[in-house]
């Protein structure tokens, strides 16, 4: 795992900042964001506080210092590629790693993605690291848990204690979560899974009740129509919000392209196997579902917040390529 994470973050240094001589690895604040996250101070730190986790790690980064933070925003950015394309491994392949040119490819078409230049400079998006690292480990775990019967109860409850974690973060990786969770007690039909599936809703709802308790403005909205977070839970607006996010770029155009008939034909091929057919239906709407928190705010609906879901993809794509085409490994 390790070489392969290296793997990736050479791949991430070559695309990024090698290939982009006006790069630099260790940034300076621009965005007023920046300013704001480094001056936080974990004395000031209060639980009470809208996505707490966040808040809490963001103090930590400014109290490590600029270089740091904005190196340890780099690792995690390469962590969350590395993330996607091993619960695509387990969930869509039963835990087989990818052949390393798939990896590695799959890899790159991820870490390639114009708006990752964002996640490298951009503090302001700690918030959303922070909801994805625990995000995605939870994702793994529930995919790891559904294939192996000696950790099964193990990992589930793993998978509950970092959507701790990551809910109260940020609401991002809830319904993807979820709907994972869902999926696997469908396919088992046990009582263990049905409370996997209960517990992760709940959870869910107590972050949303918190954060409206404590004044979030990212749960109970603003009255503008012009202001950041004015919220628009229209079919048509948020269908647009996700159309800004994820296919306004035309890059992630042609990854979400090509990944879903990738999927669909990986589907169809595994149309006897109902259960490897539902799991791979099921990648290209957990992107979408990785953006449903965002879409409900049309003011707010930026292109870097596909980065992970486009990673997500990518991963996908790979792995129905080898499906499709028939694994070597």
């Amino acid at each position: 795992m390790l070489l392969r994470y290296l793997a990736l973050l050479g791949v991430h240094f070559v695309l990024n900042f090698a290939l982009l001589q006006d790069s630099v690895v260790v940034s300076h604040p621009v965005h007023h964001d920046d300013y704001s996250n480094l001056s936080q101070s974990v004395r000031q730190f209060n639980v009470l506080s809208a996505r707490p986790v966040s808040t809490f790690a963001v103090a930590v980064l400014s109290r490590l210092g600029s270089s740091t933070a904005y190196v340890l925003l780099n690792l995690g950015l390469v962590a969350c590629v590395m993330l996607c394309l091993r619960f695509v491994e387990i969930l869509a392949r039963a835990g087989r790693p990818l052949p390393t040119i798939g990896f590695v490819a799959a890899g790159a078409l991820a870490l390639a993605f114009p708006s990752v230049i964002d996640w490298t400079k951009y503090m302001g998006l700690v918030t959303n690291m922070t909801s994805a690292l625990p995000g995605l480990m939870a994702l793994c775990a529930l995919a790891a848990a559904s294939i192996d019967p000696t950790r099964e109860r193990n990992l589930a409850l793993a998978a509950v204690a970092l959507c701790v974690v990551g809910f109260f973060a940020k609401e991002d990786f809830a319904l993807p979560v979820i709907a994972c969770a869902a999926l696997i007690a469908h396919e088992k039909r046990t009582r263990l899974w049905t409370i996997v599936v209960m517990a992760l809703v709940a959870l869910f709802a107590a972050t949303i009740l918190f954060n409206r308790a404590v004044g979030s403005v990212f749960v109970s909205g603003t009255l503008a129509p012009t202001d950041p977070y004015f919220v628009d839970m229209t079919p048509r607006s948020i269908a647009m919000s996700l159309a800004n996010m994820l296919l306004a770029n035309g890059y992630a155009l042609i990854v979400v392209g090509a990944a879903v008939v990738a999927a669909a034909v990986a589907t169809a091929r595994k149309r006897h196997a109902r259960t490897a057919a539902l799991r791979i239906a099921l990648l290209p709407m957990l992107a979408v579902f990785m953006l449903a928190g965002n879409s409900i705010f049309p003011n707010h609906a930026f292109a870097y917040y596909a980065f992970v879901p486009t990673a997500l993809l990518c991963a996908a794509l790979a792995a129905c390529v080898y499906e499709v085409a028939g694994d070597p490994a």
